[in-house]
């Protein structure tokens, strides 16, 4: 997968988890494995040298993404 493709995928996520889905819930609504859902939070964490959900949800309000 390129990343081109990938980075949208991960900025679907953070956006799904700072509304207040979990991983699995993102994970069905994406359309993806829960597994798969995991390994992309925790690509994510290792890119924003970050290591919780809570710290991610926290990055994304304070950049003013919008999802």
């Amino acid at each position: 997968m390129t990343p081109s493709v990938r980075f949208p995928r991960q900025a679907k996520i953070s956006c799904l988890l700072t509304e207040g889905l979990s991983i699995k819930e993102a994970a069905l609504k994406m359309g993806i494995s829960e597994g798969t859902a995991r390994q992309m939070v925790k690509e994510i964490f290792a890119r924003l040298e970050i290591n919780s959900q809570n710290k991610l949800i926290s990055f994304v309000k304070s950049v003013n993404f919008i999802c």
